[in-house]
Protein backbone atom coordinates (compact mmCIF):
# COMPACT_ATOMS: atom_id res chain seq x y z
CA UNK A 1 0.00 0.00 0.00
CA UNK A 2 3.05 2.71 0.80
CA UNK A 3 4.15 2.24 -2.64
CA UNK A 4 0.67 3.23 -4.16
CA UNK A 5 0.50 6.20 -2.00
CA UNK A 6 4.21 7.24 -2.67
CA UNK A 7 3.40 6.84 -6.67
CA UNK A 8 -0.11 8.61 -5.99
CA UNK A 9 1.59 11.41 -3.78
CA UNK A 10 4.24 12.37 -6.62
CA UNK A 11 1.63 12.04 -9.33
CA UNK A 12 -0.13 14.79 -7.63
CA UNK A 13 3.26 16.54 -6.93
CA UNK A 14 3.69 16.90 -10.50
CA UNK A 15 -0.23 17.91 -11.47
CA UNK A 16 1.49 21.16 -9.92
CA UNK A 17 -1.17 24.15 -10.47
CA UNK A 18 -2.44 22.54 -13.40
CA UNK A 19 -6.73 22.82 -13.45
CA UNK A 20 -8.36 20.08 -11.82
CA UNK A 21 -11.91 19.40 -10.79
CA UNK A 22 -13.71 18.67 -7.11
CA UNK A 23 -13.75 15.25 -8.79
CA UNK A 24 -10.05 14.88 -10.04
CA UNK A 25 -8.22 11.70 -9.40
CA UNK A 26 -4.58 10.73 -9.52
CA UNK A 27 -3.39 7.35 -10.76
CA UNK A 28 -0.99 5.47 -13.20
CA UNK A 29 -0.65 2.31 -15.36
CA UNK A 30 2.69 0.31 -15.41
CA UNK A 31 2.72 -0.94 -19.16
CA UNK A 32 6.13 -2.79 -20.12
CA UNK A 33 7.87 -4.79 -22.58
CA UNK A 34 8.32 -4.21 -26.42
CA UNK A 35 9.97 -1.08 -26.72
CA UNK A 36 8.71 -1.09 -30.57
CA UNK A 37 5.48 -0.47 -28.82
CA UNK A 38 6.04 2.35 -27.04
CA UNK A 39 5.37 5.19 -28.95
CA UNK A 40 1.57 3.99 -29.76
CA UNK A 41 0.61 3.48 -25.99
CA UNK A 42 2.31 7.14 -24.94
CA UNK A 43 0.79 8.99 -28.08
CA UNK A 44 -2.29 7.37 -27.24
CA UNK A 45 -2.76 8.38 -23.44
CA UNK A 46 -1.98 11.92 -24.92
CA UNK A 47 -4.89 11.47 -27.27
CA UNK A 48 -7.05 10.68 -24.68
CA UNK A 49 -5.32 13.87 -22.59
CA UNK A 50 -5.35 16.12 -25.61
CA UNK A 51 -8.20 14.70 -28.06
CA UNK A 52 -5.33 14.52 -30.86
CA UNK A 53 -2.63 11.36 -31.03
CA UNK A 54 0.97 12.20 -29.94
CA UNK A 55 -0.24 15.97 -29.16
CA UNK A 56 1.18 17.66 -25.56
CA UNK A 57 -0.61 20.06 -26.09
CA UNK A 58 -4.54 20.40 -25.81
CA UNK A 59 -6.64 22.75 -28.00
CA UNK A 60 -6.30 26.22 -25.93
CA UNK A 61 -2.15 25.73 -26.46
CA UNK A 62 -1.76 24.00 -22.97
CA UNK A 63 1.25 21.44 -22.52
CA UNK A 64 -0.84 19.07 -20.39
CA UNK A 65 1.68 15.91 -21.19
CA UNK A 66 5.00 15.81 -20.04
CA UNK A 67 8.08 12.81 -20.74
CA UNK A 68 10.82 12.02 -18.32
CA UNK A 69 13.25 9.82 -20.22
CA UNK A 70 16.59 7.52 -19.43
CA UNK A 71 19.40 8.89 -21.78
CA UNK A 72 19.95 6.90 -24.75
CA UNK A 73 23.28 5.34 -24.29
CA UNK A 74 24.95 2.88 -26.80
CA UNK A 75 26.34 -0.20 -25.10
CA UNK A 76 30.29 0.39 -23.73
CA UNK A 77 32.48 -1.07 -22.29
CA UNK A 78 34.53 2.01 -21.35
CA UNK A 79 34.27 5.38 -19.73
CA UNK A 80 31.68 6.81 -17.68
CA UNK A 81 28.92 4.64 -18.81
CA UNK A 82 30.42 1.09 -18.68
CA UNK A 83 28.82 -1.58 -17.49
CA UNK A 84 25.22 -0.65 -19.07
CA UNK A 85 24.79 1.53 -16.24
CA UNK A 86 21.38 3.55 -18.11
CA UNK A 87 18.16 1.57 -18.35
CA UNK A 88 15.76 2.02 -21.40
CA UNK A 89 12.35 3.73 -19.12
CA UNK A 90 9.73 6.26 -19.77
CA UNK A 91 7.54 7.80 -17.23
CA UNK A 92 4.87 10.18 -19.13
CA UNK A 93 2.50 12.36 -16.87
CA UNK A 94 -0.52 13.91 -18.46
CA UNK A 95 -3.33 15.65 -17.30
CA UNK A 96 -6.48 15.12 -19.05
CA UNK A 97 -7.83 18.41 -20.59
CA UNK A 98 -11.34 20.18 -20.11
CA UNK A 99 -10.30 21.79 -23.46
CA UNK A 100 -10.04 18.91 -25.68
CA UNK A 101 -9.29 19.23 -29.33
CA UNK A 102 -13.00 19.20 -31.24
CA UNK A 103 -14.10 15.47 -32.40
CA UNK A 104 -12.05 13.58 -29.14
CA UNK A 105 -13.68 10.62 -28.37
CA UNK A 106 -15.50 10.37 -24.78
CA UNK A 107 -13.61 9.74 -21.80
CA UNK A 108 -14.22 6.14 -20.26
CA UNK A 109 -16.23 6.83 -17.16
CA UNK A 110 -15.13 7.33 -14.25
CA UNK A 111 -12.27 9.05 -15.57
CA UNK A 112 -12.87 12.81 -16.22
CA UNK A 113 -11.37 15.91 -17.15
CA UNK A 114 -8.48 17.14 -14.39
CA UNK A 115 -7.45 13.68 -13.92
CA UNK A 116 -3.74 13.45 -13.59
CA UNK A 117 -2.63 10.00 -15.24
CA UNK A 118 1.17 8.99 -14.67
CA UNK A 119 1.91 6.07 -17.75
CA UNK A 120 5.37 4.28 -16.58
CA UNK A 121 6.77 2.26 -19.36
CA UNK A 122 9.66 -0.04 -19.23
CA UNK A 123 11.23 -1.25 -22.26
CA UNK A 124 14.41 -2.72 -20.72
CA UNK A 125 15.02 -5.91 -22.88
CA UNK A 126 12.18 -5.12 -24.86
CA UNK A 127 8.93 -7.50 -25.47
CA UNK A 128 10.46 -10.31 -22.73
CA UNK A 129 9.75 -7.84 -19.82
CA UNK A 130 6.09 -8.01 -20.81
CA UNK A 131 6.15 -11.80 -20.89
CA UNK A 132 7.53 -12.56 -17.82
CA UNK A 133 5.15 -10.94 -15.01
CA UNK A 134 2.74 -12.71 -16.41
CA UNK A 135 4.47 -16.18 -15.83
CA UNK A 136 3.51 -17.77 -12.28
CA UNK A 137 6.94 -18.27 -10.40
CA UNK A 138 8.52 -15.95 -11.66
CA UNK A 139 10.51 -13.02 -9.99
CA UNK A 140 9.09 -10.52 -11.64
CA UNK A 141 5.66 -11.73 -11.63
CA UNK A 142 5.91 -11.56 -7.63
CA UNK A 143 8.13 -8.40 -7.73
CA UNK A 144 6.85 -6.42 -10.83
CA UNK A 145 8.54 -3.95 -12.31
CA UNK A 146 10.76 -0.52 -10.73
CA UNK A 147 9.75 2.66 -12.84
CA UNK A 148 11.01 5.76 -13.48
CA UNK A 149 10.83 8.60 -11.04
CA UNK A 150 9.52 11.71 -13.22
CA UNK A 151 10.84 15.41 -13.30
CA UNK A 152 8.71 18.08 -12.80
CA UNK A 153 8.10 19.55 -16.75
CA UNK A 154 9.69 16.13 -18.20
CA UNK A 155 13.21 15.55 -19.20
CA UNK A 156 15.76 13.43 -18.95
CA UNK A 157 16.24 11.54 -15.28
CA UNK A 158 19.56 10.37 -13.86
CA UNK A 159 19.74 6.90 -12.88
CA UNK A 160 23.03 5.58 -11.55
CA UNK A 161 23.46 2.22 -10.45
CA UNK A 162 21.24 0.26 -12.40
CA UNK A 163 21.82 -3.70 -12.21
CA UNK A 164 20.05 -5.08 -15.31
CA UNK A 165 20.13 -8.59 -13.71
CA UNK A 166 17.99 -7.33 -10.69
CA UNK A 167 16.66 -4.27 -11.97
CA UNK A 168 17.51 -2.40 -9.53
CA UNK A 169 19.33 1.25 -9.38
CA UNK A 170 21.10 3.58 -6.63
CA UNK A 171 19.06 6.47 -7.67
CA UNK A 172 16.68 7.61 -10.23
CA UNK A 173 13.78 4.72 -9.91
CA UNK A 174 10.89 4.12 -7.81
CA UNK A 175 9.86 1.22 -5.95
CA UNK A 176 8.35 -1.31 -8.35
CA UNK A 177 5.08 -1.46 -9.43
CA UNK A 178 2.32 -4.52 -10.27
CA UNK A 179 2.86 -4.53 -14.56
CA UNK A 180 -0.66 -3.30 -15.80
CA UNK A 181 -0.34 -4.11 -19.32
CA UNK A 182 2.30 -6.11 -20.66
CA UNK A 183 2.97 -5.76 -24.63
CA UNK A 184 4.93 -7.96 -26.57
CA UNK A 185 6.38 -7.54 -30.67
CA UNK A 186 4.88 -11.11 -31.07
CA UNK A 187 2.87 -14.06 -29.94
CA UNK A 188 4.65 -15.13 -25.74
CA UNK A 189 5.13 -18.97 -27.07
CA UNK A 190 7.54 -17.84 -29.79
CA UNK A 191 9.68 -17.16 -26.06
CA UNK A 192 10.02 -21.05 -25.77
CA UNK A 193 13.29 -21.05 -27.86
CA UNK A 194 16.09 -19.94 -25.82
CA UNK A 195 17.32 -17.89 -28.24
CA UNK A 196 14.85 -15.76 -27.83
CA UNK A 197 15.16 -15.30 -24.10
CA UNK A 198 17.07 -12.61 -21.85
CA UNK A 199 20.68 -13.88 -20.66
CA UNK A 200 23.87 -12.56 -20.69
CA UNK A 201 25.26 -11.72 -24.00
CA UNK A 202 28.82 -12.09 -22.96
CA UNK A 203 29.52 -8.57 -24.26
CA UNK A 204 30.26 -7.43 -20.39
CA UNK A 205 32.05 -10.41 -18.96
CA UNK A 206 32.31 -7.80 -15.41
CA UNK A 207 28.92 -7.43 -15.54
CA UNK A 208 26.28 -8.97 -13.46
CA UNK A 209 23.48 -9.71 -16.33
CA UNK A 210 22.52 -13.48 -16.30
CA UNK A 211 23.12 -14.68 -12.75
CA UNK A 212 20.09 -16.78 -12.48
CA UNK A 213 19.49 -20.35 -13.30
CA UNK A 214 20.94 -21.45 -16.55
CA UNK A 215 22.30 -17.84 -17.11
CA UNK A 216 19.08 -16.25 -17.45
CA UNK A 217 18.56 -12.86 -16.44
CA UNK A 218 18.09 -13.30 -12.46
CA UNK A 219 14.72 -10.78 -12.30
CA UNK A 220 12.77 -12.55 -15.16
CA UNK A 221 13.87 -15.96 -14.85
CA UNK A 222 11.91 -18.78 -12.35
CA UNK A 223 14.08 -19.70 -9.78
CA UNK A 224 15.47 -22.72 -9.70
CA UNK A 225 14.58 -23.70 -13.33
CA UNK A 226 15.19 -20.65 -15.29
CA UNK A 227 13.22 -19.83 -17.96
CA UNK A 228 9.78 -20.83 -18.52
CA UNK A 229 8.80 -23.89 -20.64
CA UNK A 230 6.70 -24.45 -23.66
CA UNK A 231 3.63 -25.73 -21.38
CA UNK A 232 4.32 -22.67 -18.91
CA UNK A 233 3.97 -20.21 -21.85
CA UNK A 234 1.23 -21.51 -23.59
CA UNK A 235 -0.46 -21.66 -20.13
CA UNK A 236 0.30 -18.06 -19.54
CA UNK A 237 -0.78 -16.89 -23.18
CA UNK A 238 -4.15 -18.73 -22.71
CA UNK A 239 -4.74 -16.67 -19.61
CA UNK A 240 -5.38 -13.37 -21.38
CA UNK A 241 -3.08 -12.59 -24.01
CA UNK A 242 -4.65 -11.49 -27.51
CA UNK A 243 -3.24 -10.03 -30.52
CA UNK A 244 -4.07 -5.98 -31.06
CA UNK A 245 -2.21 -4.86 -34.48
CA UNK A 246 0.35 -4.60 -36.77
CA UNK A 247 4.16 -3.56 -36.51
CA UNK A 248 6.19 -2.95 -39.42
CA UNK A 249 10.09 -3.23 -38.86
CA UNK A 250 12.68 -2.18 -41.01
CA UNK A 251 16.08 -3.11 -41.95
CA UNK A 252 18.84 0.18 -42.08
CA UNK A 253 21.95 1.07 -43.34
CA UNK A 254 24.27 3.97 -42.31
CA UNK A 255 24.31 6.86 -44.63
CA UNK A 256 27.48 8.77 -44.32
CA UNK A 257 30.34 6.64 -45.93
CA UNK A 258 30.89 3.85 -48.30
CA UNK A 259 29.83 0.94 -49.23
CA UNK A 260 26.58 1.54 -47.17
CA UNK A 261 25.68 5.24 -48.22
CA UNK A 262 25.30 3.88 -52.01
CA UNK A 263 22.89 0.85 -50.66
CA UNK A 264 18.46 1.18 -50.84
CA UNK A 265 17.64 -2.33 -51.33
CA UNK A 266 18.45 -6.04 -50.15
CA UNK A 267 16.91 -8.86 -51.06
CA UNK A 268 15.94 -11.49 -48.39
CA UNK A 269 18.44 -13.78 -49.79
CA UNK A 270 20.54 -11.28 -49.29
CA UNK A 271 19.95 -10.14 -45.29
CA UNK A 272 18.98 -13.90 -44.54
CA UNK A 273 22.81 -14.30 -45.60
CA UNK A 274 24.22 -11.31 -43.80
CA UNK A 275 22.24 -12.02 -40.50
CA UNK A 276 23.22 -15.67 -40.17
CA UNK A 277 27.06 -14.89 -40.51
CA UNK A 278 26.99 -16.25 -44.10
CA UNK A 279 28.10 -13.23 -45.74
CA UNK A 280 31.25 -11.37 -43.42
CA UNK A 281 31.90 -8.50 -45.87
CA UNK A 282 29.82 -6.42 -47.72
CA UNK A 283 31.67 -7.59 -51.22
CA UNK A 284 29.80 -10.73 -51.14
CA UNK A 285 26.28 -9.06 -50.88
CA UNK A 286 25.15 -8.80 -54.61
CA UNK A 287 23.82 -5.29 -54.27
CA UNK A 288 27.19 -3.90 -53.15
CA UNK A 289 28.88 -5.48 -56.12
CA UNK A 290 31.49 -2.53 -57.39
CA UNK A 291 30.68 -0.45 -54.57
CA UNK A 292 33.48 2.13 -53.11
CA UNK A 293 34.97 -0.11 -49.43
CA UNK A 294 32.89 -2.81 -50.57
CA UNK A 295 35.79 -5.48 -49.10
CA UNK A 296 35.05 -4.30 -45.36
CA UNK A 297 33.51 -6.60 -42.96
CA UNK A 298 30.07 -6.48 -42.46
CA UNK A 299 28.99 -4.56 -38.58
CA UNK A 300 25.78 -6.10 -37.59
CA UNK A 301 24.07 -3.63 -35.27
CA UNK A 302 21.13 -5.90 -33.93
CA UNK A 303 18.71 -6.55 -30.53
CA UNK A 304 20.03 -8.46 -27.60
CA UNK A 305 18.07 -11.57 -26.76
CA UNK A 306 14.11 -10.86 -25.27
CA UNK A 307 13.76 -8.60 -27.90
CA UNK A 308 10.81 -8.71 -30.11
CA UNK A 309 12.52 -6.97 -32.60
CA UNK A 310 14.98 -10.11 -32.26
CA UNK A 311 12.33 -12.45 -32.76
CA UNK A 312 10.97 -10.54 -35.44
CA UNK A 313 13.96 -10.66 -37.69
CA UNK A 314 15.04 -14.59 -36.75
CA UNK A 315 11.37 -15.61 -37.52
CA UNK A 316 11.17 -13.29 -41.10
CA UNK A 317 14.43 -14.77 -42.02
CA UNK A 318 15.02 -18.00 -40.38
CA UNK A 319 11.18 -19.61 -39.78
CA UNK A 320 12.73 -21.94 -37.23
CA UNK A 321 10.65 -20.11 -34.03
CA UNK A 322 7.70 -21.61 -36.34
CA UNK A 323 9.29 -24.99 -37.82
CA UNK A 324 10.27 -23.93 -41.11
CA UNK A 325 13.23 -23.79 -42.42
CA UNK A 326 14.96 -21.53 -44.89
CA UNK A 327 18.04 -23.14 -45.90
CA UNK A 328 21.27 -23.52 -45.13
CA UNK A 329 22.03 -20.50 -47.32
CA UNK A 330 22.07 -17.36 -48.23
CA UNK A 331 19.45 -18.76 -51.46
CA UNK A 332 17.53 -20.38 -48.73
CA UNK A 333 17.54 -23.82 -50.47
CA UNK A 334 14.95 -25.81 -48.75
CA UNK A 335 17.00 -28.92 -47.26
CA UNK A 336 19.50 -28.73 -44.06
CA UNK A 337 19.11 -27.35 -41.01
CA UNK A 338 17.76 -24.18 -40.87
CA UNK A 339 20.53 -21.11 -40.26
CA UNK A 340 20.38 -19.23 -36.90
CA UNK A 341 20.50 -15.68 -36.38
CA UNK A 342 24.42 -14.37 -35.66
CA UNK A 343 25.34 -13.86 -32.04
CA UNK A 344 28.57 -13.64 -30.16
CA UNK A 345 30.73 -16.55 -29.79
CA UNK A 346 30.56 -15.92 -25.71
CA UNK A 347 27.04 -16.32 -25.54
CA UNK A 348 25.54 -19.10 -23.10
CA UNK A 349 23.87 -20.66 -26.21
CA UNK A 350 27.23 -21.66 -27.39
CA UNK A 351 29.66 -20.35 -30.59
CA UNK A 352 27.80 -22.60 -33.05
CA UNK A 353 25.01 -19.62 -33.47
CA UNK A 354 26.93 -18.71 -36.62
CA UNK A 355 29.00 -15.61 -35.08
CA UNK A 356 30.46 -13.50 -37.68
CA UNK A 357 34.75 -12.57 -38.29
CA UNK A 358 36.19 -11.32 -35.12
CA UNK A 359 38.03 -8.41 -37.57
CA UNK A 360 36.30 -4.93 -36.91
CA UNK A 361 37.05 -2.81 -33.85
CA UNK A 362 33.27 -2.08 -33.15
CA UNK A 363 32.32 0.36 -30.69
CA UNK A 364 34.13 0.96 -27.39
CA UNK A 365 36.83 -1.51 -28.14
CA UNK A 366 34.59 -3.91 -28.63
CA UNK A 367 36.01 -7.17 -30.92
CA UNK A 368 33.58 -8.64 -32.38
CA UNK A 369 30.49 -8.68 -34.27
CA UNK A 370 27.81 -8.16 -34.11
CA UNK A 371 27.20 -6.01 -31.35
CA UNK A 372 24.31 -6.44 -29.53
CA UNK A 373 21.79 -3.85 -28.13
CA UNK A 374 19.19 -2.96 -25.53
CA UNK A 375 17.51 -0.83 -27.26
CA UNK A 376 16.26 1.25 -30.51
CA UNK A 377 18.43 4.23 -29.95
CA UNK A 378 21.44 1.99 -29.41
CA UNK A 379 21.01 0.63 -32.61
CA UNK A 380 21.27 4.03 -34.19
CA UNK A 381 23.81 4.93 -32.16
CA UNK A 382 25.69 1.40 -33.53
CA UNK A 383 24.75 2.49 -37.10
CA UNK A 384 26.68 6.02 -36.21
CA UNK A 385 29.61 4.15 -34.60
CA UNK A 386 30.44 1.89 -37.73
CA UNK A 387 30.24 4.03 -40.72
CA UNK A 388 29.86 2.96 -44.03
CA UNK A 389 29.91 -1.25 -42.72
CA UNK A 390 26.91 -1.55 -40.70
CA UNK A 391 23.37 -2.55 -40.81
CA UNK A 392 20.72 -3.06 -38.13
CA UNK A 393 17.00 -3.65 -37.15
CA UNK A 394 14.39 -1.29 -35.86
CA UNK A 395 10.75 -0.54 -35.45
CA UNK A 396 10.20 1.08 -38.90
CA UNK A 397 11.36 5.40 -38.23
CA UNK A 398 12.70 6.72 -41.58
CA UNK A 399 15.59 8.87 -40.04
CA UNK A 400 18.09 11.33 -41.97
CA UNK A 401 21.06 9.61 -40.16
CA UNK A 402 20.77 6.32 -41.74
CA UNK A 403 18.52 4.81 -44.89
CA UNK A 404 15.62 2.84 -44.25
CA UNK A 405 16.37 -0.17 -46.87
CA UNK A 406 13.27 -1.60 -49.26
CA UNK A 407 13.11 -5.58 -49.13
CA UNK A 408 13.29 -6.96 -52.31
CA UNK A 409 11.95 -3.49 -54.14
CA UNK A 410 9.11 -3.00 -51.73
CA UNK A 411 9.14 -0.10 -49.20
CA UNK A 412 8.70 -0.39 -45.96
CA UNK A 413 5.73 0.96 -44.54
CA UNK A 414 2.33 -0.02 -43.25
CA UNK A 415 0.22 0.03 -46.12
CA UNK A 416 2.51 -2.49 -47.93
CA UNK A 417 2.62 -4.67 -44.59
CA UNK A 418 -1.05 -4.70 -44.67
CA UNK A 419 -1.93 -6.03 -48.13
CA UNK A 420 0.64 -8.61 -47.73
CA UNK A 421 3.70 -7.03 -49.90
CA UNK A 422 6.18 -6.08 -47.10
CA UNK A 423 6.54 -9.19 -45.09
CA UNK A 424 9.29 -7.65 -42.34
CA UNK A 425 6.34 -7.34 -39.69
CA UNK A 426 4.99 -8.87 -36.48
CA UNK A 427 1.91 -9.37 -34.61
CA UNK A 428 1.54 -7.19 -31.31
CA UNK A 429 0.58 -9.02 -28.16
CA UNK A 430 -0.92 -7.48 -24.80
CA UNK A 431 -2.47 -8.48 -21.60
CA UNK A 432 -4.27 -6.17 -19.25
CA UNK A 433 -3.90 -7.30 -15.89
CA UNK A 434 -5.27 -3.80 -13.96
CA UNK A 435 -8.40 -5.95 -12.45
CA UNK A 436 -5.42 -7.52 -10.18
CA UNK A 437 -2.53 -5.03 -10.37
CA UNK A 438 -4.48 -2.06 -9.39
CA UNK A 439 -5.88 -3.85 -6.20
CA UNK A 440 -4.85 -1.03 -3.28
CA UNK A 441 -5.01 2.01 -5.42
CA UNK A 442 -7.33 4.54 -4.44
CA UNK A 443 -8.53 5.36 -7.74
CA UNK A 444 -8.66 1.88 -9.39
CA UNK A 445 -12.06 2.30 -11.06
CA UNK A 446 -10.50 5.34 -13.52
CA UNK A 447 -7.16 3.09 -13.90
CA UNK A 448 -8.52 0.09 -15.10
CA UNK A 449 -10.96 2.08 -17.53
CA UNK A 450 -8.28 4.35 -18.91
CA UNK A 451 -6.34 1.12 -19.51
CA UNK A 452 -9.14 -0.40 -20.94
CA UNK A 453 -9.70 2.46 -23.34
CA UNK A 454 -5.59 2.24 -24.45
CA UNK A 455 -6.49 -1.57 -25.60
CA UNK A 456 -9.38 -0.97 -27.60
CA UNK A 457 -8.04 2.21 -29.40
CA UNK A 458 -4.76 0.39 -30.43
CA UNK A 459 -7.08 -2.69 -31.53
CA UNK A 460 -9.57 -0.49 -33.32
CA UNK A 461 -9.66 0.45 -37.11
CA UNK A 462 -10.61 3.88 -37.10
CA UNK A 463 -9.63 7.02 -34.45
CA UNK A 464 -6.63 6.90 -33.45
CA UNK A 465 -3.60 6.30 -35.82
CA UNK A 466 -2.85 9.34 -37.80
CA UNK A 467 -2.95 8.73 -41.72
CA UNK A 468 0.22 7.64 -43.46
CA UNK A 469 0.89 9.77 -46.03
CA UNK A 470 1.77 8.83 -49.38
CA UNK A 471 -0.04 7.24 -53.03
CA UNK A 472 0.02 4.30 -54.76
CA UNK A 473 2.45 3.75 -57.64
CA UNK A 474 4.03 0.74 -59.13
CA UNK A 475 1.62 -1.56 -57.57
CA UNK A 476 2.55 -0.64 -54.03
CA UNK A 477 2.31 2.43 -51.58
CA UNK A 478 5.10 5.08 -51.45
CA UNK A 479 4.58 6.79 -48.44
CA UNK A 480 5.63 10.64 -48.18
CA UNK A 481 6.89 13.43 -46.05
CA UNK A 482 8.75 13.35 -42.76
CA UNK A 483 9.11 10.34 -40.84
CA UNK A 484 5.99 10.68 -39.04
CA UNK A 485 4.27 10.56 -42.05
CA UNK A 486 5.79 7.00 -41.85
CA UNK A 487 3.89 4.98 -39.15
CA UNK A 488 4.52 2.08 -37.53
CA UNK A 489 1.73 0.07 -36.54
CA UNK A 490 -1.58 -0.99 -38.31
CA UNK A 491 -4.79 -2.69 -37.50
CA UNK A 492 -5.57 -6.37 -37.86
CA UNK A 493 -8.98 -7.99 -38.21
CA UNK A 494 -9.83 -11.70 -37.95
CA UNK A 495 -11.55 -13.08 -40.97
CA UNK A 496 -13.89 -15.78 -41.43
CA UNK A 497 -12.32 -16.75 -44.96
CA UNK A 498 -10.14 -19.95 -45.34
CA UNK A 499 -7.16 -17.99 -46.53
CA UNK A 500 -5.52 -14.57 -45.42
CA UNK A 501 -7.28 -11.97 -47.44
CA UNK A 502 -7.02 -8.42 -47.36
CA UNK A 503 -9.86 -5.76 -47.03
CA UNK A 504 -8.82 -3.93 -50.33
CA UNK A 505 -11.07 -0.94 -49.53
CA UNK A 506 -8.99 -0.11 -46.59
CA UNK A 507 -6.19 0.50 -48.22
CA UNK A 508 -6.88 2.55 -51.34
CA UNK A 509 -7.93 5.83 -49.90
CA UNK A 510 -5.36 8.74 -50.07
CA UNK A 511 -4.70 9.01 -47.15
CA UNK A 512 -5.95 6.58 -45.06
CA UNK A 513 -4.98 4.00 -42.00
CA UNK A 514 -4.41 0.41 -43.65
CA UNK A 515 -6.59 -2.55 -41.88
CA UNK A 516 -5.07 -6.08 -43.05
CA UNK A 517 -7.68 -9.15 -43.36
CA UNK A 518 -6.76 -12.59 -42.02
CA UNK A 519 -7.68 -15.68 -40.96
CA UNK A 520 -6.25 -16.35 -37.28
CA UNK A 521 -8.46 -18.37 -35.27
CA UNK A 522 -5.57 -20.73 -34.46
CA UNK A 523 -3.64 -17.83 -32.14
CA UNK A 524 -0.73 -18.59 -33.44
CA UNK A 525 1.61 -15.75 -35.00
CA UNK A 526 3.06 -17.88 -37.47
CA UNK A 527 0.46 -18.21 -39.56
CA UNK A 528 -0.11 -14.35 -40.72
CA UNK A 529 1.34 -12.94 -43.74
CA UNK A 530 5.19 -12.47 -43.09
CA UNK A 531 5.44 -16.56 -43.02
CA UNK A 532 4.41 -16.38 -46.91
CA UNK A 533 0.73 -17.65 -46.26
CA UNK A 534 -0.74 -14.66 -48.17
Amino acid sequence: MRKHVLHAAIAAALAGTAAMSANAASYWLNISGASAQRTLWENDLEAIATGKYGSTVDNGGTTVCTLTKTAAVLNTTSGANAGFGVPDLHTLVCTISSNRFAGAPTLPSPVAAGDVVTLYYGAEYGSVWGIAPFIPGSTASTRGRAVLAPLAGGGTQAVTGYNRDLDTATSGLLAPLPVDIGVSDNEPILWASQDNWAYSDGLKPTQTDGTGTNNVINVLSIPGQGQPTLAQLEASEQSGWGYVNGEVFAFVVDNTAAPTNALSNLSTQSLRAIFTGQYKTWSQVPEATGLTNNSASIVLCRRDHGSGSEVTLSKFLTLSECGGNNGINGAGNASGAAPRIASLATNPAGSAVGSLDQTVGGVDGISSNPVENYSTNDIKACLAANPGVSIGVIVNGPGSAYTTLKVDGIEANIHNAAMGLYQFIAEDWAINNTATSQAGNANAAQAVALAGQLITDVKKTTGVLPSENGAFSGGQWIASGTASGQLTNFYLQDSINAKPTVSATAETGNPSIPTATWTNTGKSACTILNNNNK
